[in-house]
């Protein structure tokens, strides 16, 4: 295998200044590529293949260089969501992913309709989503919903680009729907030539030498529509190439007509140039060649046929990289009974091998999916998606580049990189999650200036500041994460006045992609069958031993609160004689705050004072009023409540009322009711909900299964996204088998700190039996 740095390249291709200065500039542009495109892939690995509408979906998120597989060890935030075949979002949530791996979990809503899903996971730019991921999340159910490709079509594909004339050529064909479909190749007098059948993925191929006079067409029916699609037009000159990849070698036989230089041939793979020779052209323009692929080519590549101006032909091929099963040793028993303990044990061949393993144990029999291994899914799935759910699943199948010779290079423009024009995309790590948004209903939209919006957010207690731009909008990036369900209050201000009917509108993505039609047939599926029928059960036994319980009362929220540190004056009111209207308690007792009249309704207003005017000042608005923990500027629901149901008013008129910044300009006022029942009323601040952060919880396996009255059963009875080794490199995991009889699939994949996939699936089953 010809592995060359970009040293070494250079110096060997110097032996001739115009090749030598043909790749040094390659090499350069794919460096300089890579360095303003920094490539990147995510993997997510699930405790188990399918779910239903309830179930906690674990997995583990893995943020990879796609280079060399190695983890990108920086802060990057990943926006997670479930998009319906209707292309609108059903479920979001964010992940934070500070060392290239993140394990969490996601609670299919139980409200979710059966049906095909899209999962797809946007990481946050600076300016916008870039989506880095994409995959069909089936959520299975009592029919089978399929995806309906209503598109009839058939593309023709000629290897290395072009028809010649009194050559064979291999010309792929790829059919829409994709099925098996014969085809017909017509001459120009429409007599069938020949004919030939695509496989279940809808490609095929067929070889054709055709004259100078001839002109040929393929037709096809398809769903009943007849189809007929002229070749392209055949050449004198340009490259027609046929290409194998089998037993660690590519094999490439063609002609080039038309050039007077001579061409190369190049492996590229990501950054690096692999392979570089010069094509050996017989008397007839016919080249023959034989590459070794070696250990390192594996995977995704492409092969160029170039010349010192530019890129002849290009195509993508795969070479199957294996996996290296040697890395892990894996032994558990290999049959067992209900209910009981099994120890698996995993060890390192090396033990001071660094690396990140999850591993799963799940029902075989439930789930009609199979999943690919972590190498085929870091390659196929991240490179060569495309935005149409079509397209996804395709190339898991044995003819992989055959249907790579349909396919056109995802990552970058061949041509255009290879003449050093590209557009320049810069990278974004350490990037927060970035709260973006406009202000509206304000009748000028040319706001004074500044206006500020600020906001609090009450489950994770803190508060952000933003400035308008001259359009209304903002954008706050925060700096630390927030709960997956989070409330946010705010204000907003122009010269210290609140725009009381300023509204804020949060970006949101509802319409992520467009729709897809599908087509749902009565085919039950095992797991979703499975899973009702053991809920079922587990859910009557848990009904009649559940004792009944006490109804959970009302808290108060406290948390706005809390951020102050203390008041300027408490009043309990178990200390005063019974007051009929908290009119009579300001006027009686609260000799730091007064009532007064705007536009004809009664207001409150707080006498202020500063550290540098101690002297108080009347307030020129309403107080903030904390009334068990929700806030509001609403003085007439103050002002309505009943003082006997008042336990305590604290009044806050110094600086401390600086800590809620906008929030506490005008004084505080904080009262806690005897029973917050009475509060469940209030007109709370303006706010707007957002999706946050989910927290990773711990999957749940039983300590004991001594109490044999209650059944136990369980799709997946272990999950664990990180496995922890010991010093010696052995990881000791145990778990309780379930009521259910049955093979059990051991899965374990992960990667080593050097980027080494691994792979390993075994099984072992439950028979009757103590």
């Amino acid at each position: 295998m010809k592995k060359y740095s970009l040293s070494a390249i250079i110096f060997l291709l110097s032996l001739n200044l115009g090749y030598g200065q043909q790749f040094r500039q390659v090499d350069k542009n794919l460096d300089v590529f890579y360095k303003l495109n920094p490539s990147s892939k995510i993997n997510l690995f699930f405790n188990q293949p399918n779910y239903i509408p309830g179930d906690t979906a674990y997995f583990l998120t893995r943020f990879l260089n796609s280079v060399d597989f190695k983890l990108i060890k920086k802060k990057s935030v990943f926006h997670l969501l479930l998009v319906d075949k209707a292309g609108h979002k059903a479920f979001d949530q964010f992940l934070l992913v500070e060392n290239g791996l993140a394990p969490n979990q996601m609670v299919i809503p139980p409200t979710l309709h059966p049906g095909i899903y899209r999962l797809l996971c946007f990481k946050e730019q600076s300016n916008a989503q870039e989506l880095v991921y994409q995959q069909t999340f089936e959520i299975p159910g009592g029919s089978k919903d399929s995806v309906v490709d209503t598109v009839r079509s058939v593309s023709i594909f000629p290897e290395g680009g072009s028809i010649l004339e009194e050559n064979e050529n291999k010309i792929f064909v790829s059919v829409r729907p994709a099925n098996t479909v014969r085809l017909n190749v017509l001459d120009d007098s429409n007599k069938q030539v020949g004919s030939f059948k695509t496989n279940s993925k809808g490609v095929g191929y067929f070889f054709l030498n055709p004259k100078s006079s001839q002109t040929f067409s393929v037709s096809a029916v398809l769903k009943g529509k007849s189809i007929k699609v002229p070749l392209p037009i055949k050449k004198t000159n340009g490259v027609s190439f046929k290409s194998i990849v089998a037993n660690g070698k590519l094999t490439v036989t063609g002609k080039v007509f038309g050039f007077h230089g001579q061409p190369e041939i190049v492996l590229v793979r990501n950054d690096r140039v692999y392979y570089a020779e010069k094509i050996k052209l017989d008397s007839s323009q016919s080249f023959f060649s034989e590459i070794s692929l070696g250990e390192t080519l594996k995977g995704l590549f492409q092969l160029w046929i170039v010349d010192v101006s530019k890129v002849l032909s290009s195509r993508t091929l795969y070479a199957d990289p294996g996996i290296d099963n040697e890395i892990l040793k894996v032994k558990h028993p290999f049959q067992s009974h209900p209910r009981n303990k099994i120890e698996i044990q995993v060890e390192k061949n090396d033990s001071l091998m660094r690396g990140n393993f999850s591993i799963r144990i799940y029902q075989k029999s439930i789930f009609s999916t199979k999943s690919k291994n972590i190498f085929s899914d870091l390659e196929l799935s991240s490179d060569l998606f495309q935005k149409s759910l079509l397209s996804q699943g395709e190339v898991a199948y044995d003819s992989i580049n055959d249907f790579l010779a349909t396919q056109p290079w995802q990552r970058y423009n061949i041509d255009s990189l290879y003449k050093g024009k590209f557009k320049v995309k810069k990278p974004s790590f350490d990037q927060g999650y970035v709260i973006k948004g406009k202000c509206t209903h304000v009748q000028n939209l040319n706001l004074p200036k500044p206006t500020n919006v600020t906001l609090y957010f009450e489950n994770s207690n803190f508060i952000e500041e933003a400035v308008l731009d001259k359009n209304g909008n903002f954008s706050v990036e925060l700096t630390k994460p927030i709960p997956l369900n989070e409330k946010v209050y705010y204000k907003v201000e122009a010269n210290e006045t609140e725009l009381i009917d300023a509204k804020l509108e949060i970006a949101n993505v509802s319409n992520i992609l467009p729709a897809i039609p599908t087509n749902i047939s009565p085919a039950p599926n095992s797991y979703f069958s499975y899973k009702t029928a053991t809920d079922s059960i587990q859910q009557s036994y848990q009904y009649f031993s559940s004792e009944s319980k006490l109804p959970i009362p009302v808290g108060k929220a406290k948390s706005l609160e809390a951020r102050l540190y203390g008041a300027d004056r408490e009043y309990n009111m178990a200390d005063y004689l019974a007051f009929s209207t908290m009119k009579e308690v300001i006027v009686e007792i609260m000799g730091k705050v007064a009532i007064k009249k705007v536009n004809g309704k009664s207001s409150v207003r707080i006498y202020l004072e500063d550290l540098n005017n101690p002297n108080p000042v009347l307030a020129k608005g309403e107080p903030l009023y904390i009334i068990d923990g929700i806030p509001t500027h609403n003085s007439e629901f103050f002002l309505n409540l009943k003082p006997s149901k008042v336990n305590k008013i604290k009044i806050i008129w110094k600086g401390e009322r600086s800590v809620l910044k906008a929030f506490g300009r005008n004084g505080i006022i904080i009262v806690e009711t005897k029973d917050a029942t009475s509060t469940v009323n209030i007109p709370a601040l303006n706010y707007f909900s957002l999706t946050g952060f989910s927290t990773p919880l711990p999957f749940w396996s039983p300590r004991n299964l001594t109490d044999t009255r209650f059944p136990y059963f369980r799709s997946c009875l272990y999950w664990d996204p990180l496995l922890p080794f010991d010093k010696d490199g052995v990881s000791r995991i145990s778990f309780f088998t379930s009521d259910d009889l049955g093979e059990y699939m051991v899965d374990i994949e992960g990667l080593t700190a050097d980027g080494a996939p691994y792979s390993h699936q075994s099984s072992f089953t439950i028979v009757p039996g103590k």
